[in-house]
């Protein structure tokens, strides 16, 4: 028995030493800093998904198709995607993105739902994390921008707003319908209406979708990413909310909307916008 008892012993001892060493091995994953500028092929990216990403039709599949054209450009080092994360569990979030980081040596968090943003920008202020860059689809406009962590979303207001052109270059200076709670897309809409047809009134009633598709092109951010940290601009970046003038989002009239005149001051708006960067 007592010789039992040893080789017991002697056993959770190799045991312990092993998931020591192991455990060394996750501290000292090698990670190439991504800040001041490195290889795509040295980028390797860290994504939290609250979704199924392989399930069509889901937010985060969206997202990875986008990632995917964007590796597609680049033929950065890889991905590890970490699927179905719970939003409302915040140890489980924080494993993630240690798994990220050390286990996989990820130099790039990629978080794709706003639930994620407070504890990735948390780690992004970690000392031990200084030299990882984090990066959160996030339109709540809360967090500013620091050297290693930005927010990125699309400006939909200027969306709104050639929407606005395009209805009301259809129908001119009477009621336009438009059922909007985002105070500020409403306003965009509004906008660009009065400025086609000053004497129209915009009244609750239709969406958006009414007037045509508003389109969200998400792989335009990944590629500018991506761009900006092989040229070691990352820090410079600063919160990335673009809209049409990068093509980052856009509005395509509906058939039964599309008029000269409504292409035309389209056309104007988007130049505008352009100029106004």
């Amino acid at each position: 028995m007592k010789k039992f008892k040893k080789l017991i012993a002697i056993l959770m001892a190799a045991l312990m030493v092993f998931a020591l060493s192991s455990c060394d091995l996750i501290e000292d994953a090698p990670i190439t800093p991504a800040l001041g500028g490195v290889e795509a092929g040295d980028i390797r990216i860290g994504i939290l998904f609250a979704e199924d990403y392989e399930s069509e039709g889901t937010a985060s599949f969206v997202q990875q198709q986008a990632i995917n054209t964007m590796w597609g450009t680049y033929g950065i080092a890889g991905t590890i995607p970490k699927n179905k994360v719970p939003v409302d569990n915040i140890q489980k979030i924080q494993d993630q993105i240690i798994s990220c980081v050390k286990e996989s040596g990820c130099n790039v968090v990629l978080s794709t739902d706003p639930a994620f943003t407070k504890i990735a920008y948390e780690f992004s202020q970690n000392a031990d994390y200084k030299n990882i860059i984090f990066v959160c689809l996030d339109s709540t406009k809360e967090y500013e921008a620091t050297e290693n962590f930005h927010c990125f979303y699309p400006d939909y207001a200027q969306a709104y707003k050639l929407a606005g052109i395009a209805a009301a270059a259809k129908l001119g200076n009477t009621n336009i319908p438009l059922t909007e709670e985002n105070e500020e897309y409403a306003a965009a809409f509004a906008e660009g209406v009065k400025s086609v047809a000053p004497k129209a009134k915009v009244i609750n009633g239709k969406g958006i979708d009414t007037y045509g598709e508003i389109v969200t092109n998400w792989h335009v951010y990944y590629i500018t990413l991506i761009e900006n940290i092989t040229l070691g601009n990352f820090s410079e970046m600063g919160d990335y909310y673009a809209g049409t003038e990068t093509g980052f989002c856009d509005f395509v009239a509906a058939e039964d909307y599309v008029t000269d005149e409504g292409e035309a001051k389209m056309s104007e708006a988007r130049l505008a916008f352009c100029e106004a960067k």
